[in-house]
């Protein structure tokens, strides 16, 4: 009997020996595995951080990219699209700026034409009048002088001849006045179409530069702006994303750390036992 009580005696202190050192060895495993489990974490979070922040810059790079190159195919076209209708306002207000300038080349023409006619009609008949009036003074005088004592038929002659050469004078007078004022008049509006169209030419020149300038300017501002805004909303949905994602696996890290620990310190406690006993 004493030797069976002592036997159950040893057997009870073996057994909480095992017990005890199950728990010391447990509670070691159990810090061990908190201590390995935080440093899985912090390098778990290290990690995120540095590919959340990679990732981010990569995919703002990306989103930079397209978006730029969207907006700018947009700045493109639009800018085709104004270029487009600035040079058909031009061409159209060139082709009216010519119309005007034919129309008041052509109202200049004949009110120039009409003013210098009649001065060149009054100054040539004036001319004409004056030597005609010398001329016939002279022969009428010389006729007169010779033929003072003939019938009066000859002085209706002369009469007659003096008229109708003065009536040639005006005559001749004006036609050649018509055709140098035709001449200048048409002269004149040549003169007029060819600058009004090099104008107009030049006009459109320099509103289509203008244009294409302005279009320049305003896609690469608008381009800028653009990308600075997209570049700012991806790098914040970026930021949150990697934050979440960065919670998610603290927390997947952290539980899988936890079922780690308590399958490790069954599996080592039931070891220590087995190994004790």
């Amino acid at each position: 009997m004493a030797r069976a009580l002592s036997q159950v005696t040893r057997a009870e202190s073996a057994r909480r020996q095992i017990v005890v050192n199950a728990r010391q060895s447990a509670r070691r495993q159990v810090v061990n595995a908190q201590q390995s489990a935080r440093r899985q974490v912090v390098n778990a979070q290290q990690s995120a951080r540095r590919q959340i922040v990679v990732h981010a810059r990569q995919s703002a790079r990306r989103q930079i990219v397209v978006n730029a190159r969207q907006s700018a195919r947009r700045q493109i076209v639009n800018a085709q699209q104004s270029a487009r209708r600035q040079i058909v306002n031009a061409q159209q207000a060139a082709r009216r700026q010519i119309v005007n300038a034919q129309q008041s080349a052509r109202r200049q023409i004949v009110v120039n034409a009409r003013q210098s006619a009649r001065r060149q009609i009054v100054v040539t008949a004036q001319q004409s009048a004056r030597r005609q009036i010398v001329v016939n003074a002279r022969q009428s005088a010389r006729r007169q002088i010779v033929v003072n004592a003939r019938q009066s038929g000859r002085r209706q002659i002369v009469v007659n001849a003096q008229q109708s050469a003065r009536r040639q004078i005006v005559v001749n007078t004006r036609q050649s006045a018509r055709r140098q004022i035709v001449v200048n008049a048409r002269q004149s509006a040549r003169r007029q179409v060819v600058n009004a169209q090099q104008s107009a030419r030049r006009q459109v020149v320099n509103a289509q530069q203008s244009a294409r300038r302005q279009i320049v300017v305003h896609a690469r501002q608008s381009a800028r702006r653009q990308i600075v805004v997209n570049a700012r909303q991806s790098a914040r949905r970026q930021i949150v994303n990697a934050q979440q994602s960065a919670r998610r696996q603290i927390v997947n890290a952290q539980q899988s750390a936890r079922r780690q620990i308590v399958v490790h310190a069954r599996q080592s406690a039931r070891r220590q036992i087995v190994v004790n006993a």
